[in-house]
Formats: C-alpha cells, structure tokens, sequence
C-alpha cells in the first residue's frame, strides 16, 4: 500500500472515531506499528490529526474551521466519492443548467458527465470544474465571479453571492464539510452564505457526501438534510446517521465503501 493511500485511510477513520490507537490503526491497514508511527508524525506534522502517546486524535480545535490541502482532500475517501459522483452525474437530464457547488466530490460527479457526454449548461464556483467541463462538446459553461479562496480552486465573496442570487437551476450537485444531527455546515461563512443560496435557487437538489462527513459539525451552518431531494453517501455510514435520516423519510442512496463493507 502507498503512503498516501495510508494517509488517506488513517484520515477517513481520525474523521469517524475521532480517536484510535496505534495497534488498532495499524491493524485496520494491514501494516507494522513502526510504519503506522511515521505515518502519524506526517499527518501530525501536516496539522491534519494530533499524536498522542499511544495513538491519535481528530484536532479538535480546528476540525470546525479547518480543512486539508486539496491533495490530500481529494484523496480521502477517493473510491467512495468516484461512485457517488458516477451516480449523481447519471441524474443529469439533456438540456437542464445544472449548478456543481466546488468540491471533490462534485468535481467526481463532473467528470463522470463528461464520460457519459450529456450536453446541459454547467453554472459552477470551482475552477477545477470548470476547466474539466469546458473541455466537453455539448456543455456551455458558466463560471461565478468573485474572489478565488486561496490554496483551493473556489471561488467565493460578495461578488459571487450576487451573482448567483440572480439565476434559477435544475439541478444542483452540492457537498458539505459536515453533517450532524442533520445539519449542514462548512468551513467559513462565506462558503455557507454561498451554499445557502445554492440551495434557494435550485429545484432539485442532490447532496453528495461520503460517509465521514457525518462525524462532527463544522463552524457555520447553512442548511438541513431535508432541503435535499436525494443524498447520495456510501455504505459505511454509522447506524446513528441512517437512523437519523430514516426518521425523516429523507431518500438516501448508499453505495458501496471501498473496503467492501455493508454497515
């Protein structure tokens, strides 16, 4: 196994149990605990967790506000977020604006449009998507002015937000840094503002989140599981989460994880 599939495995568990120890992470990976050692120190040193003698723990004091390079982003749960985009894109109707909110995984579901080659009008606030979308005959692009967040290719701020307060859309593809108790939340205000008025000018409305998104809240909150039409996760979310959402009635697509589990 590659280092940065460790990382991202060792991630995707800090994220879910907030904390484990060294014997049981290495276990879980299939590797020695000297391995698994210097596997922490990285992550620790990269502000992604924090050591502590015997294991880890999720950095609480910046789990609400913070998140990981793109890199390393968008490896987390990499398997899981292909298939939930593969799923969201097969959604896509001839002829319909479709919204992509900036993230890994709507980015997955961009990609999967183009090979499926539909033709639709694209409205987006991530550069990524874009670039991939405009690459694709029968796609007409529409890019959201504004301000790029630095180190990620998101677009955001005042400008952005006016902008897209003045369109209507079919169909939107949106993530979410956290969902607890049925709550969505984000990272920063802005990006909640932006989400927030994703959610009020689309008719429907697809959330596409994998499984460790449902550990913790986040800094601020922007809208709730029964705004969405259809949340497409994967198999391994927890039974509190499914529980959660079966008391609502709410129609959730659960693909499978990329261990193979069915939880």
């Amino acid at each position: 196994m590659l280092a940065a599939e460790r990382h991202n495995r060792i991630m995707v568990a800090m994220r879910s149990r907030g904390a484990a120890s060294i014997t049981d992470l290495a276990g879980d990976l299939g590797v020695s605990v000297s391995t698994l050692r210097r596997d922490l120190d990285f992550l620790s040193a990269a502000g992604l967790l924090q050591r502590t003698r015997g294991g880890a723990v999720a950095d609480i004091r910046q789990a609400k506000t913070f998140e990981p390079p793109a890199i390393v982003s968008g490896g987390l749960a990499s398997a899981e977020k292909r298939a939930i985009g593969q799923d969201a894109a097969q959604q896509i109707k001839s002829g319909q604006i479709v919204l992509f909110d900036s993230g890994t995984t709507t980015l997955e579901a961009a990609r999967a449009a183009v090979a499926l080659r539909l033709q639709f009008t694209a409205i987006t606030n991530d550069l990524q998507i874009a670039a991939l979308l405009t690459h694709q005959p029968g796609i007409d692009v529409i890019v959201l002015g504004g301000m790029v967040r630095s180190g990620t290719p998101t677009i955001l701020g005042s400008a952005t937000l006016d902008f897209l307060s003045r369109l209507s859309v079919d169909l939107l593809m949106l993530g979410a840094h956290a969902v607890h108790d049925g709550r969505l939340s984000d990272t920063s205000m802005e990006l909640a503002a932006l989400k927030r008025c994703m959610i009020t000018i689309s008719e429907t409305r697809l959330l596409l989140v994998d499984s460790g998104k449902f550990a913790r809240c986040s800094f601020a909150t922007f809208g709730d599981v029964s705004d969405f039409h259809q949340i497409i996760t994967d198999d391994a979310l927890s039974p509190e989460a499914r529980a959660s959402m079966s008391e609502q009635s709410l129609k959730v697509v659960r693909l499978p994880s990329a261990s193979g589990r069915v939880s």
